[in-house]
């Protein structure tokens, strides 16, 4: 069984973290890798927010359900779906910006969210670093 293979079959939630923080090339290249997901027609709409500000993760721990796990990360990132470099390119080339009333969008732009967290965490878990997905961040605006 070859590297990638380990990595993806020994996946694990993990919701304890240690102190350490997360050297800042790992979290590039966990983030570069997200990037480098496939995607609907090369869309790029998925957009990646790297919390690390103890106050900002409090306020998100908070909005998620009272997840203590988001607090104790050293790094939370969250993934949007994005739909503004779209809307830039439809606009410098004059034409209207209709996708985003398609339901069909919404699902493209989750799936490639989900592509995109997927491969996040085999990147992350290559460098032996522990995650969890955190589904309340959807629902977080409600609260």
């Amino acid at each position: 069984m070859n590297e990638v293979i380990k990595t993806l079959t020994n996946h694990r939630s993990f919701r304890q973290y240690s102190n350490e923080k997360i050297k800042e090339e790992e979290l590039k290249t966990i983030i570069k890798a997200a990037q480098s997901a496939p995607s609907w027609i090369h869309g790029q709409q998925v957009s990646i927010i790297s919390v690390v500000d103890d106050k900002r993760k409090n306020q998100l721990a908070d909005l998620c359900g009272n997840q203590d796990h988001i607090r104790q990360a050293p790094v939370f990132l969250v993934f949007c779906a994005d739909f503004y470099r779209a809307k830039i390119a439809s606009d410098l080339e004059g034409v209207s910006f209709n996708a985003i009333e398609d339901i069909d969008s919404v699902i493209v732009g989750a799936t490639d969210v989900g592509i995109a967290l997927g491969n996040a965490i085999a990147a992350a878990e290559s460098y032996g670093l522990g995650t969890v997905s955190i589904g309340g961040i959807r629902k977080s605006h409600l609260r």
